[in-house]
């Protein structure tokens, strides 16, 4: 049983602002947190944390770090986590 699902990161159309959509459900109350971390292991921004109510959701990341400065182009990596459920999906940001 999973309390947290994800479905595939979407990039936008957008060559000159580029972002990332992050989908997931969530069937029941639970913690969430939503991390990007990058090559190094570094975390770069925390895009959710918080106990979030069943439903469906998106996260966007928009190629910037907790400080809101640009990361450079490369290979970042999305965590999602809960309570009973941790996934990590590779991302590539081109700029």
């Amino acid at each position: 049983h999973r309390d947290l699902h994800s479905f595939p990161t979407r990039r936008s159309s957008d060559l000159f602002n580029p972002t990332t959509q992050i989908e997931y459900s969530i069937p029941i109350s639970n913690p969430v947190s939503i991390e990007v971390y990058n090559a190094l292991g570094q975390k770069v921004k925390t895009l959710v944390n918080r106990i979030m109510s069943p439903g469906a959701y998106q996260a966007i990341w928009n190629g910037t770090d907790d400080s809101g400065n640009a990361v450079p182009s490369g290979v970042y990596y999305c965590r999602m986590a809960s309570s009973h459920f941790n996934s990590v999906k590779k991302m590539l940001l081109l700029k």
